[in-house]
């Protein structure tokens, strides 16, 4: 994966890196990691769906609200809890 093109922004205590891979010419897919720094170290996890886009801007996009639907406990069996 080539992360000088990931895309980041923070949200609450948390950091959304969105780096979605490409999937063919003109689709783009889901790829992002929330973070969080703790007093213990840095604490990770990497996320997906199937979701496909005809742009990488439209799918960043979609990583930070996805990301940011994920810390706030709206999606379903997705948490960042224990983060």
């Amino acid at each position: 994966m080539d992360f000088s093109t990931t895309e980041i922004t923070r949200y609450k205590s948390f950091v959304i890196e969105a780096n979605p891979p490409q999937q063919g010419k003109r689709a783009w897919g889901t790829f992002f990691v929330i973070s969080r720094e703790r007093s213990e170290g840095l604490n990770r996890r990497s996320f997906d769906d199937d979701a496909n886009f005809s742009s990488r801007l439209d799918a960043v996009h979609h990583c930070f609200d996805f990301g940011r639907r994920i810390i706030d406990g709206k999606v379903d069996g997705l948490s960042v809890d224990d983060l």
